[in-house]
């Protein structure tokens, strides 16, 4: 079975109207910016929100299977950083680019409970398995072990956020927990790199 769980068309001209812009500031909700449950960029006249978002993804045997992704919202009620959250960055420069995050996602076999931990999702059921990334590759969706009883999900799992700085924001989730995840470095966070492809936003 194979699923797309990608950015709306909305969540892309947002993205894209944002191209030009300086972010005044970034705001964290939980006061850590590495893990959040939400994350915001203000603008002078919009402030952006990311929050995460559960996609059902089911497979035969795991019918609970699910993925998250970060939900894209354009906040017009307000055009001040609230001052209830958690400043985490400010003069990050102008944006020049963004690029979507896309990575393909499978779920592992049944684990055991001396294999689960923080990367593990595990149930009420007492059921656990892991959410495994790949860069998007046609072998792989082509396996015809997916056509029947897997899943392989099609996941815009976060952008890239190029600014005049030489800075590289990056707002992703890991695809299974309910948070959203940031980074401000020089480059991709290298827990990523491997696992994704970049679609600049036009």
């Amino acid at each position: 079975m194979q699923y797309y769980v990608e950015f709306t068309d909305k969540e892309k001209k947002i993205l894209a109207s944002l191209i030009q812009k300086r972010i005044e500031t970034i705001q964290d909700l939980s006061g850590s910016f590495s893990v959040s449950y939400s994350i915001r960029l203000n603008f002078e006249d919009s402030i952006i929100d990311f929050t995460p978002d559960e996609i059902s993804t089911p497979e035969k045997d795991k019918p609970l299977a699910d993925v998250t992704r970060p939900l894209i919202t354009n906040d017009q009620s307000q055009l001040r950083p609230d001052l209830s959250w958690s400043t985490i960055a400010e003069n990050v420069g102008t944006i020049k680019k963004i690029a979507i995050l896309q990575t393909l996602v499978t779920f592992s076999q049944f684990l055991s409970p001396t294999d689960t931990n923080i990367h593990t999702i595990v149930y009420g059921t007492g059921e656990a398995w892991k959410s495994l990334l790949h860069r998007p590759s046609n072998l792989l969706i082509e396996d015809p072990q997916f056509s029947n009883d897997l899943s392989i999900v099609n996941l815009d799992i976060g952008i890239a956020i190029f600014t005049d700085k030489n800075l590289v924001i990056t707002i992703f989730t890991d695809a299974h927990s309910y948070f959203v995840y940031g980074e401000i470095t020089d480059k991709i966070p290298d827990t990523l790199e491997s696992k994704i492809m970049l679609k600049f936003i036009d």
